[in-house]
């Protein structure tokens, strides 16, 4: 019922002929029609998400190819494939689920009218298991390819694989970063469309001295800006949810005892949130009310909040890392690269000219910042990702195509926990155990443990933690005690 909801609630309607990718759409329907792989880039703003699928289809280029499928556009998260979904149902006037559906965990909206479909990258892997050459895709769109998640560097050699082996398949990377020709290379030289353009101009500003406490540093940046001007939505970047409620408490208490600025509503948004707070991002309001979205980095790509003008960049983001030596997962929060950083301030400029503040000095984004923040690939647990190469028939992980290796002893480790959990077997191959449990949506020694528990007669027990530890959010209100914490929150400030 929520999408119904969602399609009614969502006021913004994209002016589509403005976007950059329409003054080179016959270009881009040539190169589409006459290659099977090509690298599309575009800034952010350009339209790439929205109208690539749209474009395919309202050119027939499937039927010229004598091709029927589905035109399928993939996305590193939930949130951005059912925003995504909505939003291109609600440009075609159609409801979701009929011409453009999504596919989610745990979660879809399809029909067997459905053309255009957004997926999340991991669901589409799943579907690679029971048909190895996505026979049911006329065209892939790998969309947010810089970002390169781990499922994402999956699908990139899944796709490369389909495109030599398929003739009427059509592969489409897109990236919002400069990696272009390692794409291409990676393809075998394919051809590289750019779109060039942005939508709007940002202006970005930087502090004059380094900040060690920027949470001090965003609070002040958005009471200045409700302090200074009138109009705009505000986008906040944070590190997790814990930032964001602190923020969010504090902003709040300031806001009531302070009744020259009434006019602002706080929206948290992070990947964990619930679809009716997703809904009030979208919403419309009115023109005298400013939003005030505090986001985790899911924000930087792909979501278009609407009436978004100034953006506080932070300079930080959470990540995950695997210490190999140690046997340790480590979350660290950890500085943005320069590609994040540009992906984070072109958040204002989608619909009108913005301005970005980041919270860090020019020098420290020209000198110190890496240029694309590591892959997935080479920093986190690589289990589940062998697990999944294995139960696809790769006996030996060197015989996939990787678009950049992993680190020998993180492929090592993961093969030796597979063998203790009997996953695998000793001549490398896997065994039928492992092929269960390759097809839970969680971690491989959290589907072992539901597994033994049933022989074991604890499976409720079992079902109950792994669904405590699965759950990120606070189970428990913490009431007068949460008051308390606020107020000591705000003597540091």
């Amino acid at each position: 019922e929520y999408l119904y909801m969602l399609i009614f609630v969502l006021i913004y309607i994209f002016k589509n002929k403005q976007l950059p990718i329409f003054k080179y759409e016959k270009k881009l329907i040539k190169i589409i029609t006459d290659t099977t792989v090509m690298i599309v880039f575009g800034n952010t703003g350009s339209g790439k998400s929205t109208q690539l699928t749209q474009i395919i289809y309202d050119n027939k280029i499937n039927s010229e190819n004598n091709s029927e499928g589905i035109i399928c556009c993939t996305q590193p998260r939930r949130i951005a494939a059912i925003s995504l979904a909505v939003r291109v149902s609600r440009e075609r006037k159609s409801l979701v689920g009929n011409l453009v559906g999504y596919a989610v965990r745990f979660e879809e909206n399809l029909s067997k009218e459905t053309i255009i479909k957004y997926i999340t990258d991991g669901l589409l892997i799943k579907d690679s298991f029971n048909d190895p050459l996505l026979n049911d895709y006329f065209c892939i769109i790998l969309d947010e390819a810089h970002e390169r998640t781990i499922n994402t560097d999956l699908l990139l050699g899944i796709c490369k694989n389909i495109s030599v082996r398929r003739s009427n398949f059509k592969l489409i990377v897109t990236s919002a970063t400069l990696e272009l020709k390692k794409f291409s290379n990676y393809f075998n030289k394919c051809p590289i469309f750019i779109i060039p353009g942005k939508l709007f101009v940002v202006n970005v500003f930087y502090l004059k001295k380094f900040q060690f406490n920027y949470l001090s540093s965003t609070f002040h940046g958005i009471i200045k800006i409700l302090e200074n001007t009138n109009r705009g939505h505000i986008l906040v970047f944070l590190t997790g949810k814990n930032e964001i409620d602190f923020i969010s408490d504090i902003l709040n208490i300031f806001i009531i005892k302070n009744k020259k600025i009434s006019n602002i509503s706080i929206f948290p948004l992070f990947s964990n949130i619930g679809i009716d707070k997703q809904i009030k991002i979208f919403e419309n309001s009115p023109r005298s009310i400013r939003k005030c979205i505090l986001s985790t980095n899911i924000a930087e790509t792909s979501l278009t909040i609407p009436g978004i003008k100034y953006v506080i960049d932070n300079g930080y983001c959470k990540t995950k890392f695997f210490d190999v030596k140690h046997k340790i997962e480590i979350l660290s929060i950890v500085p943005i690269s320069k590609s994040s950083a540009n992906q984070r301030s072109g958040r204002a400029g989608r619909v009108g000219r913005g301005k970005c503040f980041r919270l860090y000095t020019e020098s420290i984004y020209k000198n110190e910042m890496k240029k694309t923040p590591l892959p997935e690939i080479k920093r986190i647990k690589l289990t589940d990702m062998v697990l999944i190469l294995k139960s696809s028939g790769y006996t030996n992980i060197k015989d996939f195509d990787f678009f950049e290796n992993p680190y020998p002893e993180s492929i090592n480790f993961a093969l030796e926990e597979l063998y203790k959990l009997k996953a695998i077997k000793r001549n490398g191959t896997i065994s039928n155990l492992g092929i269960v449990l390759s097809y839970f949506p969680i971690d491989v020694k959290l589907s072992k443990s539901l597994i033994a528990s049933v022989s074991l007669k604890c499976l409720v027990e079992v079902v109950i933690i792994i669904g405590l530890l699965s759950e990120n959010n606070n189970l428990l209100d913490l009431g007068y005690l949460k008051k308390l914490k606020i107020k000591k929150k705000i003597i540091m400030l």
